[in-house]
């Protein structure tokens, strides 16, 4: 898992930069055009006319009314109303706080931009009441990930967000980054009756919750993207919604944004988004799974008919090859030598395994692989669209690697570490590196038990000899993504909250603030 400051922005482990299918525009949505040859009332006429006609045309084509439905092309042509103007205010007021707040040296600025432009167009269109119902949804992008993902970075997780923002923004959502606590708290206090989601960081989630009077000097002096103690927060000094502060963020619209399986929510595991489909491997988790998808990423990269004849190693640092890590340390040199000579132009090649860990150059001696060193992405991907497949020892695990090599038409093989010795071919038992593909048979993914040499050198013959077609699982299409994406976003989770608690907690008064109905604008 990635942290602010570690440089994982160029060691691709199947990254998924920019899905450029769908371009960012920086250009508001809804600006004014002046016709030179007519006035005001004809202009709009016109305009309304060639929109209504171009909608029905779209409308047509049954995949097109599919598209207009999902990304709610619904505006209201009655011109504003005194709530959209006062939304508009204080849309507009937010860009000046926030320019005032997190000044350009702060190094953020890509996404700090990203909301300018997206604050921009949803003041514009609140003031000409032209948004449509998906712009009126505002949703806040609280955890680093999703920031760093726009900065270029490429860890699992950002593959994870950067794939979420796209679906957003195909959904034609208005999308606020952030990246601590009182940051996020500053967006919503603005828009709180347009805000629907809150996408947050585990650990910033838990500093909000403990924000108070008490003690907010002290956290505040931590945040390092602010001047310390920020003093635009009069009044009782809280992040969360209370009783005693209910202009606060709400915890029926605040979700984990967590790559692992921990639960901690107030209101249970549901409140967890997860990218792998947690409830399949253990019990009594409950996230809600979103997942997403490499599909259009992939899409982009060429696909390469002659193969080296090697494996490339999925693998991080070069500790991932040590003894208590390493799934095939004892096994893994004498199974790549039983590997049958490659015959190319009269010459038989031996086959190789390499590893992107480490420095170029590196030799992992008692292994016998030799390091190509770290690479960017479009490098990465090339090396492994060259391979004849994918090497799995043990971790990383949750990795998006697997996926992007099934993607590229490249095979992988993983360790099962952990099985039931009574019935070992019972897969949902085994516990293995990548959990999510444990399902997937040959001749795309091969299971071989830790210290199986045997095993472990008859799966890679068998990966050589039986190449692949691209492949995507079924749950890793763009439009299962979808599919979940809109599930999440149109759930009705204030409902659910007060069932919860009315279940959990017994309906009890002292846990009504988990299910609270939020101010109609900010308070104090």
């Amino acid at each position: 898992m990635t942290r602010p400051g570690e440089d994982d922005r160029e060691a691709l482990l199947g990254a998924d930069l920019g899905h450029e299918r769908y371009q960012r525009s920086r250009v508001p949505a809804w600006r004014p055009v002046r016709f030179r040859y007519f006035n005001g009332r004809w202009t709009l006429i016109i305009v309304a006319l060639a929109v209504l006609g171009f909608i029905g045309h779209l409308a047509s084509d049954p995949d097109n009314r599919a598209r207009i439905s999902r990304v709610g092309f619904t505006p209201s042509w009655n011109g504003p109303t005194e709530e959209d103007l006062d939304a508009a205010a204080r849309a507009r007021q937010l860009m000046k706080d926030m320019k005032e707040r997190y000044p350009e040296e702060d190094g953020y600025q890509l996404p700090r931009r990203d909301n300018y432009v997206a604050l921009e167009r949803l003041a514009t269109c609140l003031e000409a009441g032209t948004c449509t119902d998906s712009e009126r949804k505002v949703i806040l992008l609280a955890t680093f990930h999703f920031g760093n993902s726009e900065l270029g970075w490429n860890g699992g997780e950002q593959v994870w967000a950067r794939a979420t923002i796209t679906a957003f923004r195909e959904l034609n959502h208005t999308l606020l980054f952030s990246w601590r606590h009182m940051d996020t708290l500053l967006n919503y206090q603005a828009l709180p009756e347009l805000v629907t989601h809150v996408l947050w960081e585990r650990s910033e989630f838990a500093i909000c919750q403990r924000r108070n009077d008490t003690n907010y000097r002290e956290m505040d002096k931590a945040d390092y993207l602010t001047k310390p103690w920020h003093d635009w927060q009069t009044g009782p000094k809280r992040c969360m919604q209370a009783d005693d502060y209910p202009q606060g963020i709400p915890y029926w619209k605040s979700f984990q944004f967590w790559f692992f399986v921990e639960t901690d929510h107030p209101l249970g595991g549901h409140w967890i988004l997860a990218p792998e489909n947690y409830d399949m491997w253990y019990r009594n988790v409950n996230h809600t799974y979103i997942g997403y998808s490499i599909e259009h990423r992939c899409e982009q990269f060429p696909k390469f008919e002659h193969r080296e004849h090697r494996g490339l190693v999925l693998a991080k640092t070069l500790s991932y090859f040590e003894e208590k890590t390493n799934g095939f340390f004892n096994i893994l040199r004498k199974a790549r030598e039983g590997v049958r000579p490659h015959s190319e132009g009269g010459n038989d090649v031996n086959f190789d395994l390499v590893t992107t860990a480490g420095a170029k150059g590196d030799h992992i001696e008692v292994l016998g692989i030799d390091s190509l060193g770290r690479m960017n992405q479009t490098e990465w991907t090339e090396v492994l669209a060259r391979s004849k497949l994918l090497l799995g020892i043990g971790r990383p695990i949750v990795s998006p690697s697997p996926y992007y090599a099934l993607c590229m038409g490249v095979p992988f093989i993983q360790p099962v570490s952990n099985w039931d010795k009574n019935y070992p071919e019972d897969r949902t038992k085994w516990q293995t590196q990548q959990m999510g593909i444990r399902m997937i048979e040959e001749p795309y993914v091969y299971h071989v038990k830790v210290g199986d040499e045997d095993g472990l050198r008859a799966a890679m013959q068998r990966a050589i000899d039986n190449p692949i077609k691209p492949y995507i699982p079924p749950p890793m299409t763009w439009d299962a993504f979808m599919g979940r994406v809109q599930k999440l976003l149109n759930h009705d989770w204030h409902a659910e909250a007060k069932d919860y608690v009315r279940w959990k907690y017994h309906n009890a008064p002292e846990w009504q603030y988990l299910a609270m109905d939020p101010p109609d604008k900010v308070q104090g």
